[in-house]
């Protein structure tokens, strides 16, 4: 009871970020060409893909479908950063390594 009530909280609140992120992003990546609906359970008329068009030739995009692309936004977000904390943490092992090698050339030219 707990455990599902701890998931369906963790839903909400993560699509609820994914919401406001899709609600910010979306309109500004796309020249307000994709808006996004409200929260409330007002407007209908969406197709299978969660877009409607408005009067004046901008799609609007469902809440629901907003709040996964806002989601999917975060996931890139977060791939992006992992890689680049990995790129780096590469790069100082390989100037690690490259110090213990020119160490270990020091040490056998000194013992030569």
């Amino acid at each position: 009871m707990i455990g599902t009530l701890a998931i369906a909280v963790f839903e909400i609140a993560v699509l609820a970020v994914g919401y406001m992120t899709a609600r910010i992003v979306l309109p500004t990546l796309t020249f307000n060409k994709i808006k996004v609906d409200a929260l409330s359970p007002g407007e209908a008329g969406f197709n299978w893909f969660g877009f409607k068009r408005l009067s004046d030739g901008a799609l609007l995009c469902d809440a629901t479908l907003a709040g996964w692309i806002g989601v999917l936004i975060w996931a890139l977000v977060l791939m992006v950063v992992v890689a680049l904390v990995t790129l780096r943490s590469a790069e100082i092992w390989q100037d690690h390594v490259r110090q213990l090698l020119q160490q270990a050339e020091t040490a056998r030219h000194a013992w030569a």
